[in-house]
């Protein structure tokens, strides 16, 4: 859920990211590709329990 809040507050708010550098502007212009990096990194972080128990073994 909070992806989704995230990924929209692009289009709601567009002023939170008005003082970004050009290269945050990029990703977080539209809701899909804000959502998307956000997805990908919390997967990453999710699963990282994952790849510390695999390394111990």
């Amino acid at each position: 859920m909070s992806m989704i809040i995230f990924g929209l507050s692009t289009a709601v708010l567009p002023e939170l990211y008005a003082r970004a550098p050009e290269f945050i502007k990029t990703f977080f212009t539209d809701p899909l590709p804000t959502t998307t990096i956000l997805a990908v990194l919390l997967h990453q972080i999710f699963n990282l329990d994952k790849a510390f128990s695999r390394s111990k073994k």
